[in-house]
């Protein structure tokens, strides 16, 4: 039941980020006045926080590791009233790099240790948000979190096929260039920044040629699913790491920058991996069915008109926001209620 309850807490807080940035976009909808500020911060460490937390806790196995995504959860949604709510995130994403570090000294590999980064990446980001630094310094370390804890995990998929070597010493360089790029961004933005995105293009090409996505794109169902939501998640990765040069030149563009990773990249991941680490974490099941497709195709379709709405067009970027946000609140209806009504069924 706790299960439940805190994944629960995670979809409050991605309702409430959807919403708080559709208001930031220009949609007048009812609003408190903290809500459009914390958009970020409610979908990065209230819903993401809480269920990779979520899933750690799993894994661990032990009941104390479920303290860790509930501070997420519940810190986020303090967030409206109080500062505390900073303090809880902090200490439960300080948890999650224990139940990491204590599964790295089981299994000391790679893909483990990748993943412990990306964890101190998203301590360190709530840090610097805690001793009130703007939010577009937190983001690279915010966005390191996702990236390492994506990229690990495909990592720990592509021993599946054998990858030589010094593919993994060229993991290691990549990802030293990315933790260069958000520690020079706190003192040269800009500078920091460009490193960021050539090491977000590096990890897409990485990916591309040593991820076990070019044999699952030749199956059916959900391996087709999940093959197809990942090459346009690393598409979108490219595209993403290209814009961080440009970025600091046009700061129009910082908006299709965030979006291109954490909509393009990061939600595509969510809707291929959701249907097969959801029923490990909650412990129910889901059968896969093709409408799960459309959503998928919603969200990319409504991401490109938003980001070239704006070089055009705000009520395209607006059109496109909406879209977005109607394409992940569709996907997860589809996910639970369209065949499988028992999943939330958990003992």
């Amino acid at each position: 039941m706790q299960r439940f309850s805190l994944f629960f807490l995670g979809i409050v807080s991605l309702l409430l980020a959807l919403w708080g940035g559709l208001v930031r976009l220009g949609w007048q909808l009812p609003s408190l006045e903290k809500f459009p500020f914390l958009h970020g911060p409610l979908m990065v460490c209230g819903f993401l926080g809480t269920v990779i937390g979520l899933e750690r806790a799993v894994v661990a196995q032990r009941l104390w590791a479920y303290l860790f995504p509930f501070c997420t959860g519940l810190g986020s949604l303090l967030l409206f009233w109080s500062e505390v709510g900073k303090w809880l995130i902090l200490g439960g994403s300080l948890g999650v790099v224990v139940l990491l570090f204590l599964f790295l000294k089981k299994h000391l590999a790679v893909f483990s240790f990748t993943m412990t980064v990306g964890a101190v990446l998203w301590n360190i980001g709530n840090l610097l948000w805690l001793c009130q630094y703007p939010l577009f310094y937190v983001v690279p370390w915010w966005m390191g979190f996702l990236l390492f804890t994506i990229a690990g995990e495909r990592l720990e998929m592509s021993r599946v096929l054998s990858p030589p070597g010094y593919s993994q010493w060229l993991f290691g360089g990549i990802s030293t260039v990315y933790v260069l790029g958000a520690f020079f961004s706190l003192f040269h933005w800009s500078f920091g920044l460009s490193l960021v995105g050539v090491a977000m293009f590096l990890f897409a090409l990485w990916l591309l040629r040593y991820d076990v996505v070019k044999r699952t794109i030749k199956q059916k169902g959900i391996a087709r699913f999940t093959a197809l939501c990942l090459l346009l998640g690393y598409f979108w990765l490219a595209l993403a790491g290209g814009m961080a040069f440009f970025v600091s030149k046009d700061f129009s563009l910082y908006d299709g920058f965030l979006h291109s990773v954490f909509l393009g990249f990061v939600f595509s991941m969510i809707f291929g991996h959701a249907p097969i680490i959801l029923p490990t974490v909650m412990g129910g099941k889901i059968v896969f069915h093709p409408f799960l497709y459309f959503p998928l195709v919603l969200l990319h379709l409504f991401l490109l008109l938003r980001i070239f709405g704006g070089f055009f067009s705000s009520s395209l970027v607006l059109l496109g926001g909406m879209g977005n946000a109607v394409a992940i609140l569709l996907f997860f209806f589809f996910l639970f209620f369209l065949k499988d009504r028992d999943f939330f069924k958990v003992p």
